[in-house]
Parts: C-alpha cells; sequence; structure tokens
C-alpha cells in the first residue's frame, strides 16, 4: 500500500477537493457497485472503482465496469436495479438493447442488456471531483487502488 502524506487544497481555487474526500467519493461508488451487483448477481466480486480524468479540465472521478455474461434475466434485472436507486432520476428503455440510466447528486449508474447476447453491462460513476494538477496526477498515479491519505 502506498501511503503519501495529505495534501491541503489550492486556496486560489475554492471548489478544490482534498485527496480524502476523492478517496471518499471512490468509496461510495465501490458501495453503490456493490450493491447493484448484489442485485444482478450476488456470486459477482466487482472491481474496485478506478480514479479517472473527469469530463471537464482539472477534474477527475471514480468508475467501475462489470460485465456479466449468459445473464439470462437481463430485463428484469434492469427492473430491480431501478427499483434499488429511489430518489434518484432513472430512465429505463426496454428494447433489443435494454438501457438504465440513473443519475442522482452527479453520481450515474448505467447499465445495458444485449438480449441476443445474453450480455449485461453495469458502470458505476462518480460524481465529478474538481482537483489540482498534481492532485490528478498523484491520485490517477496510484491508479485508484490503494489510498493516498487518510
Amino acid at each position: 500500500m502506498t501511503v503519501h502524506a495529505p495534501h491541503a487544497p489550492d486556496l486560489s481555487r475554492p471548489d478544490v477537493l482534498p485527496d480524502a474526500a476523492v478517496l471518499a467519493e471512490r468509496r461510495q461508488a465501490a458501495a453503490l457497485l456493490r450493491s447493484a451487483c448484489e442485485r444482478l448477481d450476488p456470486a459477482v466480486v466487482p472491481p474496485e472503482p478506478l480514479i479517472r480524468p473527469g469530463p471537464t479540465h482539472l477534474t477527475l472521478e471514480c468508475a467501475a465496469t462489470v460485465v456479466l455474461r449468459d445473464h439470462a434475466d437481463g430485463h428484469r434485472s434492469l427492473a430491480r436495479l431501478a427499483e434499488a436507486l429511489p430518489g434518484w432520476d432513472r430512465r429505463l428503455a426496454p428494447g433489443r438493447v435494454a438501457r438504465l440510466e440513473a443519475r442522482h447528486a452527479g453520481r450515474t449508474v448505467a447499465a445495458s442488456y444485449v438480449e441476443d447476447e445474453r450480455v449485461l453491462v453495469l458502470t458505476v460513476v462518480s460524481a465529478s471531483l474538481p482537483v489540482t494538477r498534481e492532485q490528478s496526477r498523484r491520485l490517477r498515479g496510484a491508479r485508484g487502488a490503494r489510498e493516498v491519505a487518510s
């Protein structure tokens, strides 16, 4: 485990989050992914979310994807997953490629089920996290797989 001293946020940018907040969001994304996987297939061991570049300059996000192959119950699985996200803005679109997209507090749960292939893909993405350039390098350099600050 790599441990670095915590770094203070850039005070010239009041929106910048400390490392601990980024890592807390990563833990939240991991908990959300575990919960979603339990609804879809309790045997699945989800990966830890990685810290990756965010949607805009000097942001990060935490994300992970799970692929379930030979998943015969995809349409019902997506419905169960949608029901498990009360309070979220949810959109469920049926079809040969059924889709669920749910958003809440900047977080996203997206799932697709390809009926012909019996494949379900689930992705969880955290809220966009404003950081400094150094934080981005440091936190992504840790590959998001280790605790960098406590």
